[in-house]
């Protein structure tokens, strides 16, 4: 079973052969926070007493529960990279069944454990914020909501599936808003407009279009598979595909 791979003795120490080099354990996903082989593991590893093993952890940060954030307050190296895609009802509509008030209790509760660890007044920390066509427009209040926890956020563009990237958005109204938020970010000048500007340079020389139609269509079918409706969410991404969306027959499976 993969949980045996993974926690097997000789595993472990090859893991850390790895580490006395200078590296560190990385942990990804699906979400390693609830992954039982990445709970056994860490047991291990406290059981051995390594507790300075540098351990990072990408995250979509839906899991604080107590018993594991203990687990990783024994250690003197955590880092996080928090998988976050959008505020409010941005993130629940793209990560369903995801709930925003979860994300944003667990955050400060692994910043916590990232500074307490690093002992320094910055915690070990980054968002990569995937920007695609349903967070286009909620980019800005991402990051100022990420400032908001002192977490740098890193926007990465969406290429594939091309239905769902940003060109899915006609130029014309995204060019405005890309604007917008450059010169904004400009005037901020620090660390958190630094990680971002760089993505907004990049799309905004990016004229390509895809036709919404295709937006629209994946959109009704989750619509009609979570017996939700966009406009209830996004309402900007809705204005765009609305007359797409209402001439498209989807039918429950």
């Amino acid at each position: 079973r993969k949980t045996d791979v993974l926690a097997h003795e000789h595993n472990i120490e090859f893991l850390l052969q790895a580490v006395d080099k200078g590296n560190r354990i990385k942990f990804l996903g699906g979400e390693p926070t609830i992954m039982p082989e990445v709970d056994k593991f860490l047991d291990i590893l406290i059981e051995k007493e390594y507790f300075d093993v540098p351990l990072h952890f990408t995250t979509n940060c839906t899991n604080n529960n107590k018993r594991f954030t203990d687990k990783l307050a024994k250690f003197n190296s955590i880092a996080f990279n928090y998988s976050i895609d959008g505020t409010d009802k941005v993130v629940e509509y793209i990560r369903t069944p995801v709930k925003f008030s979860t994300i944003n209790t667990t955050v400060p509760i692994y910043n916590k454990i990232a500074r307490f660890n690093k002992q320094n007044s910055s915690p070990d920390v980054e968002i990569s914020f995937t920007w695609q066509a349903y967070n286009f427009f909620n980019l800005y209040d991402t990051v100022v909501w990420a400032k908001s926890h002192g977490v740098p956020a890193r926007p990465e563009v969406l290429r594939m599936p091309e239905w769902a990237s940003i060109r899915g958005i006609p130029f014309k109204i995204r060019k405005p808003y890309l604007e917008y938020l450059i010169t904004t970010f400009e005037t901020w000048n620090d660390r958190y407009s630094k990680r971002v500007l760089p993505a907004l340079r990049h799309a905004l020389s990016d004229e390509v279009e895809y036709h919404p139609k295709h937006l629209a269509r994946a959109t009704k079918r989750f619509d009609v598979a979570r017996n939700q409706h966009i406009k209830d969410y996004i309402p900007q991404i809705w204005d765009i595909i609305q007359k797409d969306y209402d001439d498209l027959q989807v039918w429950r499976c």
